[in-house]
């Protein structure tokens, strides 16, 4: 019994390290493809309008598909990778928002980490209807 429990562990372990690293490099892979491969780079003073909402969508989807796919990838049983990649876009952005020399206002930087923190999290709620219901308060 007792290498089973270790094995369960291993296992629950290991798959959390391939979700964060699935989670995270699907994210980075969808939004080059997003931003720069099909607006050609997103700019807040160099960008048209359409640019911005419409990559800005698509950027908040890809954070969506990301969240669901490291959620998935453990099986619904913990949100410990989704948790983890938002640690990763907070310090991310934190070090793109003050030691870069990023042209956008601070706002634009603000809100582009803070659609993809949420697109992450609205991505597993959806998902497990068990936290819909708890948000929503929904009785079944």
């Amino acid at each position: 019994m007792k290498n089973l429990n270790q094995y369960l562990k291993f296992e629950s372990i290991f798959r959390i390290i391939v979700a964060v690293f699935a989670g995270e490099s699907m994210l980075g892979l969808l939004i080059s493809i997003v931003q720069e491969n099909i607006f050609g780079g997103i700019s807040f003073n160099e960008s048209p309008v359409f640019d911005l909402i419409f990559g800005g969508i698509g950027t908040f989807l890809c954070a969506f598909v990301s969240g669901v796919a490291a959620y998935l990838i453990v099986d619904k049983k913990t949100i410990i990778p989704n948790l983890i990649m938002s640690i990763l876009i907070t310090i991310e952005s934190v070090n793109l928002i003050l030691f870069s020399n990023s042209k956008d206002p601070f706002w634009f930087d603000t809100l582009a980490a803070l659609s993809l923190l949420v697109g992450i999290w609205l991505g597993v709620l959806i998902y497990n209807k068990k936290y819909l219901n708890i948000v929503f308060r929904v009785n079944q």
